[in-house]
């Protein structure tokens, strides 16, 4: 396979989930960070697509495990979706921290604004599963996004160990106070069952999500933090209401660009 590195083509070992001939329709790329590493980003692409999505996948998995997921929302959803590694995860080079993951989705977002997306605030949608809901809400405060789609994620790290905020100083992730200060729409999924990330975190973010910005929640009953696409029932309902999603961020998109120009 060859991959782009530094803007020049660079033969390597294709990664095993990408043998056949699906990988022909996924682009594999070299980012560096700002923290000077480097990792994989892998861009799946939909002929029709009008969203492309920023996926951060959780904690214990890796792009390669997510690879049929990655594909099954791009065909049920058409739209792009890029995955990007974060550092120190399968071939990434360094070491895993919090600053790490915010450097990692930066170099996705920088790479799709200066190679594929000509206007993000149309045309990207980041998705933040669990652990992913980090960087996610860090950069949809920061930076123009179409929307913001958060899985099972967490109020902050260390409320998902105890309430008390004696050890607030040390939290890290502190997305319920970051997603105040979002600019696009939100809408969030999480378990009702969920024993590893309350349920509450889920509720917790969405109420403080400002008004205008709030969608509909998906509380997804007899679920927990990882099997909520794990049946057909409960899959075709995800990918529904995920649809409905982007649909709603297209029709506020149109709104607001017929306000513009009619000013």
């Amino acid at each position: 396979m060859i991959i782009v590195w530094d803007g020049k083509p660079r033969l390597v070992v294709e990664p095993s989930f990408l043998v056949g001939p699906l990988h022909r329709d996924i682009e594999v790329h070299i980012l560096r960070t700002s923290c000077n590493e480097e990792i994989p980003g892998f861009l799946y692409r939909h002929r029709e697509a009008r969203f492309t999505i920023i996926y951060a996948h959780g904690n214990a998995t890796d792009c390669g495990a997510m690879h049929d997921r990655y594909k099954e929302m791009v065909e049920n959803l058409k739209v792009n979706l890029f995955a990007f590694e974060y550092t120190g995860y399968g071939t990434s080079t360094g070491i895993p921290s919090e600053q790490a993951t915010y450097s990692d989705i930066q170099a996705a977002y920088d790479y799709l604004v200066d190679h594929v997306c000509r206007e993000p605030k149309k045309e990207i949608v980041l998705y933040g599963q669990s652990v992913g809901s980090g960087p996610v809400c860090k950069l949809a405060k920061e930076f123009p996004v179409s929307g913001m789609i958060l899985h099972s994620p967490i109020m902050s790290g260390m409320r998902v160990l105890t309430d008390s905020r004696v050890l607030g100083c040390l939290d890290i992730y502190p997305n319920i106070d970051r997603i105040k200060k979002v600019n696009s729409p939100v809408m969030i999924i999480h378990g009702r069952e969920d024993e590893e990330v309350g349920w509450d975190h889920g509720v917790g973010l969405h109420e403080a999500v400002p008004p205008h910005h709030q969608t509909n929640p998906w509380w997804v009953a007899g679920c927990g933090h990882n099997n909520i696409c794990d049946t057909e029932e409960v899959c075709i309902e995800y990918y529904r209401r995920i649809s409905a999603f982007l649909k709603e961020i297209e029709t506020r998109n149109v709104a607001h660009a017929s306000y513009g120009t009619s000013r």
